[in-house]
């Protein structure tokens, strides 16, 4: 029996668990009528979406969290049980969200509610000093026609724990399957029908985007984790309705904090604006990165062998964090905190030095510690979580960044206590923390806006490489092809402000004697002739100085944050795929050499063996860009050593990069948008050699289909596809490279 977590998936605004189940390979593959089958039954077996009508006010709510004594707060608390209900909602207003009072009158104004008993109660906690919370609590008095909507028990009046069943739930269609390691995921939509009290709440039938993990036992596939929008997810919508556009609530979480600080507009926009929806949608590259984050986080958990997850999100969420905390858990992960309308949920909350003080730990999958003016930056991240946690009343002491070692090398088993790095950023966050406060308070303003900003989205004064999802909506006038792409211009932000303040958008219209680099001057001057430019000489020079035979090499790799086999670390990349065009003569079609390496297993010593054999000492080795293959094959030799070491800092002395000719700007021309990739070039230097239709067309779909295809349990048919795939992608690579090559050699007229 083989010991197993089951991968963390992001799907609809909820962050799913890891589960840690027994299970042994199988055989068989999951269909998506099975995956419809058990997505159906555990939907059916969870119920509707269940929402609290008594609408509790947490004390972190309220800000009456409390750190004193206990007669104090005794005293204070009785003082509390003499105020009738209006004195009540007089106090409830100087200690409040404003937007939940606002939504429960709003709710008071549906044909639903009769009326609101507000009752209190304190709860203290002796264990680690004192700690008291009072509780407001503003219950939901039914109207007799509606007392039937219930969940569970039936209703009895002013019962604070009425939780009403506000949609039905049915899986609509699965849309994909994807291997995720061990894993399959399964992406599938939930239609989301309104209960009588829905309709009550003015909720409209909507579908959702959803994602169940399924892993393999010995009887077949079965689903481990189901992630679907909560009933917090629809109950903002719910708020949205019926309360006026003013009154909105909005909830900041960690992400959207983080996104404010680099573009406040395209943030306002994910919130304010549903129907663009499909703009934000992740790309594959990110669905990568979020994969192997949740993959690193499973793994630092090993850190701490004594915490406990918690698996669910929203209010119940937050609830189970309270009480775990107040029954002396010592680390919590998962933890969950609303104040003041900020959300977060902490990788790991562990309790600190001092009595009654807590330390938080934010898990990166990155090797070094993000500070300073980088975007998304981690010590921002750690203020933002330490300011909600100080406005839910929890004394935090330190803050740490758990994140990968740059010099760890993987020696049999993972040994994640030197995987890991733990860097205590207390000292850092201290720095920032007044702006951190300030920025979110700016966030909360500006987010909470009713009409749409007009401004906000500085994206302009950026390269194209950094503009926002929603650049084009708030920049119209800017076309897709302007000056941001400008080859390096990003570098400058100067020179943009300066022609953005100038009015200038077009390429064309940027004035002749305007100062820019050389490669940016040709770039323009190419635009606004709609001719190219090349310097056929220089070329020719170029070309002349490579060496027959020539070898077209082009590598696939694979680079995952966790180590997989013996001798790599973090992000290392796993040769698993080459492709090599050897060209001995200039008037033959050249000689082709292909390897794919076939299971889950480390291919470094059989690419070595490879290259070796096929690249002799003398000759060019001709590659697109030459700083990744040259890395590759140093990580190579630093993992071998003898004779494959030296072989490998032989090619790479004997290699050149191809497409310096265009980053350079020796071949100019206005179809390449100042792009210099391969599929830049090709359709235009040799338009009869295209990428599209095929399978794979990208380095990243070509690493997660490889390390789909070396699953165990990946079906022979669907391996074979895979390899099919990728072995065209990656021949299609090298041999595009001997075909711009000798396009060039014509061209320039070159030997």
């Amino acid at each position: 029996m083989t010991r197993i977590r089951a991968v963390c998936i992001f799907a609809a605004g909820v962050l799913a668990a890891f589960l840690t189940l027994e299970a042994s390979p199988a055989s068989g593959q999951l269909t998506r009528e099975d995956a419809y089958r058990q997505l159906s039954a555990e939907l059916k077996r969870r119920g509707p979406n269940i929402y609290n009508l008594a609408l509790r006010l947490r004390g972190h709510e309220v800000e009456r969290l409390a750190r004193t004594k206990a007669d104090d707060v005794e005293r204070e608390f009785q003082q509390y049980l003499l105020l009738n209900n209006a004195e009540h909602e007089e106090l409830y207003q100087r200690h409040r969200d404003p937007t939940v009072l606002k939504f429960m009158r709003a709710l008071w104004n549906t044909d639903m509610i009769e009326r609101f008993r507000w009752t209190s109660e304190l709860s203290v906690n002796n264990s680690h000093g004192v700690f008291a919370t009072a509780f407001f609590t503003p219950t939901a008095i039914l109207k007799p026609e509606y007392r039937d909507i219930c969940n569970g028990s039936p209703y009895q009046e002013g019962d604070p724990e009425c939780r009403a069943a506000i949609t039905t739930r049915e899986v609509d269609s699965v849309t994909g399957i994807r291997q995720v390691g061990q894993y399959l995921v399964v992406e599938f939509s939930v239609t989301n029908t309104p209960t009588k009290a829905g309709i009550a709440l003015k909720l409209r039938e909507t579908t959702v985007p959803a994602t169940g993990a399924f892993i393999k036992y010995d009887d077949g596939w079965r689903l481990v984790e189901l992630n679907v929008q909560s009933s917090r997810n629809l109950m903002l919508l719910a708020r949205r309705q019926i309360c006026k556009e003013e009154d909105f609530e909005v909830i900041i979480s960690k992400s959207t904090f983080l996104n404010f600080q680099i573009c406040p507009k395209d943030t306002w926009l994910r919130l304010h604006r549903p129907d663009l929806v499909d703009t934000f949608a992740a790309t594959d590259f990110e669905k990568h990165l979020l994969e192997q984050g949740n993959e690193v986080e499973a793994h630092a958990r090993r850190l701490f062998p004594d915490g406990i997850l918690i698996s669910s999100s929203g209010e119940e969420a937050e609830q189970e964090t309270r009480r775990l905390m107040d029954a002396n858990a010592d680390t919590i992960f998962q933890a969950t905190f609303l104040a003041d309308g900020f959300y977060c949920k902490c990788d790991v909350l562990k309790r600190g030095a001092a009595p009654g003080t807590w330390d938080i730990y934010e898990i990166k999958g990155t090797n070094s510690r993000k500070e300073g003016s980088e975007e998304r930056d981690h010590i921002s991240d750690l203020a933002f979580q330490r300011h909600v946690l100080r406005r839910a009343g929890v004394t935090v002491d330190r803050v740490f960044i758990i994140h990968l070692s740059k010099e760890y090398v993987r020696r049999g088993d993972l040994d994640v206590q030197t995987l890991f790095t733990i860097a205590d950023s207390t000292e850092l966050v201290d720095a920032v923390s007044d702006r951190i406060e300030a920025e979110m308070q700016m966030a909360a303003d500006y987010l909470a806006e009713k009409q749409e900003p007009t401004t906000g989205c500085d994206c302009h004064l950026y390269g194209r490489s950094r503009h926002c999802r929603t650049f084009t909506y708030s920049h119209p006038h800017i076309p897709p092809y302007s000056v941001h792409d400008i080859t390096r211009i990003g570098q400058s932000r100067k020179k943009l402000r300066e022609l953005m303040d100038m009015g200038i958008r077009e390429i064309g219209d940027v004035p002749d004697d305007y100062k820019l680099t050389e490669p940016q001057l040709l770039q323009v001057r190419s635009h606004k002739t709609q001719q190219p430019i090349v310097n056929a000489a220089v070329i020719a020079d170029v070309l002349n100085v490579y060496k027959f035979p020539l070898y077209f090499l082009d590598y696939e790799t694979f680079a995952p944050a966790i180590p997989a086999f013996e001798g790599f670390g973090p992000y290392k990349r796993i040769p698993f795929q080459l492709s090599l065009h050897i060209v001995r003569d200039p008037d033959q079609e050249p000689e082709h050499i292909e390897f794919l390496h076939p299971d889950r297993s480390d291919p470094t010593l059989a690419i070595a063996r490879l290259l070796d054999e096929r690249i002799g000492p003398e000759g060019t080795v001709v590659v697109w860009s030459a700083p990744f293959e040259r890395g590759v094959n140093k990580e190579i030799g630093e993992r071998l050593s003898g004779n494959h070491a030296v072989c490998m800092d032989r090619i790479n002395g004997q290699m050149r990069d191809l497409r310096d000719i265009f980053s350079k700007q020796h071949y100019v021309h206005p179809s390449f948008r100042g792009g210099t990739s391969i599929k830049d070039v090709l359709p235009i230097m040799v338009p009869e050699l295209s990428y599209e239709g095929m399978d794979i067309r990208d380095g990243t779909t070509a690493s997660e289909r490889w390390w789909a295809m070396t699953a165990a349990d990946t079906p022979e048919a669907e391996r074979a596809a895979i390899a099919a795939s990728l072995l065209a992608y990656c021949k299609l690579d090298s041999y595009a490279m001997f075909a711009i090559w000798r396009a060039l050699r014509t061209l320039s007229g070159s030997g």
